[in-house]
């Protein structure tokens, strides 16, 4: 998870070389931005070697007061910041991040030979997703009910670089049109790095996490990309009424074939068998679906 020292270096580095009139630094990674800093100091440099050079050549040359500080020209003069302004300036660079890191993650997606992901008309996005806000993490909306656009929300919740980079990757497969977590979805989501991290049995993709022998891709990932500029949002309890009783949905995760895939349940087109029950009888042992499938608690990444 990036520290808070190494978020408030690279903002601090952004408005410097906001301040020295480099072009919307906060869309650059991290060695563009040093780049382009270098670049625009040189600059100023070369100028201010031009101003003592033209001084020289004319020493009783009077200074005309009424043009002190002409050199400080509008591309020099960094703009006036208002907190409306830092706060959309911070927005810009996270969701830029995300940006980028889409674009990366595309890559692992070609390399399994999922090719079409380039075919993807895909938008990302922070936001707080339908449902339960303290569970899902991410959320898709398809490009079929959206004009041909997939919207993914990442839950402000989540601040970790390499768990948020999980995320995206999860609704990036739903963005492909692979929708519910059965084989379709395994597939991809497997051949990418994602093991499922739901369920009694640990192999339900409702949920996914990065699978050990990936971590270390995702990883550089996310050091390419550097810290996520992000601070997570709490949330609180806002005066709900606690339940005295908390009742547990389980959902049938279907049943498994011997290549390790597995085919959803099928007690309902489109829909999974689910049922409610309290955790007393959740860790005494879950019932079997109807449809012969395994029942799994649902803690899930969302759709």
């Amino acid at each position: 998870m990036a520290s808070n020292g190494a978020l408030a270096e690279r903002n601090e580095r952004v408005k410097y070389a906001l301040s020295i009139g480099v072009d919307k630094p906060h869309m650059l990674k991290r060695e563009p931005l040093e780049t382009a800093i270098a670049e625009a100091e040189a600059v100023l440099a070369a100028k201010k070697a031009e101003r003592a050079a033209a001084k020289e050549d004319d020493p009783f040359d009077e200074i005309d007061p009424t043009r002190e500080g002409d050199h400080l020209t509008e591309d020099v003069l960094p703009e006036v910041v208002t907190v409306a302004d830092g706060v959309s300036l911070r927005e810009s660079i996270r969701e830029a991040w995300l940006i980028d890191a889409v674009t990366a993650l595309k890559a692992m997606f070609r390399q399994a030979g999922f090719n079409d992901i380039d075919g993807v008309r895909m938008v990302i996005s922070t936001g707080f997703p339908q449902g339960n806000v303290r569970k899902v993490i991410g959320q898709c909306h398809h490009a079929d009910f959206n004009e041909g656009v997939a919207h993914i929300f990442i839950n402000p919740t989540q601040d970790d670089s390499v768990k948020v980079l999980g995320i995206v990757a999860h609704e990036m497969v739903h963005a492909m049109g692979r929708k519910g977590h059965g084989k379709e979805f395994s597939e991809v989501a497997r051949a990418i790095g994602l093991t499922g991290a739901g369920g009694a049995s640990g192999k339900g993709f409702t949920a996914t996490v990065i699978h050990d022998d990936n971590v270390g891709a995702y990883t550089s990932i996310a050091d390419e990309l550097g810290p996520y500029p992000h601070t997570k949002v709490n949330l609180a309890d806002g005066g709900v009424k606690k339940q005295t009783t908390r009742m547990l949905k389980a959902t049938c995760v279907g049943t498994e074939d011997e290549e390790g895939f597995r085919t959803e349940c099928t007690i309902s087109e489109g829909e999974a068998y689910t049922i409610r029950l309290t955790k007393k009888w959740a860790e005494v042992g879950l019932p079997t679906c109807p449809c012969g499938g395994e029942m799994a608690l649902e803690e899930k990444d969302g759709e």
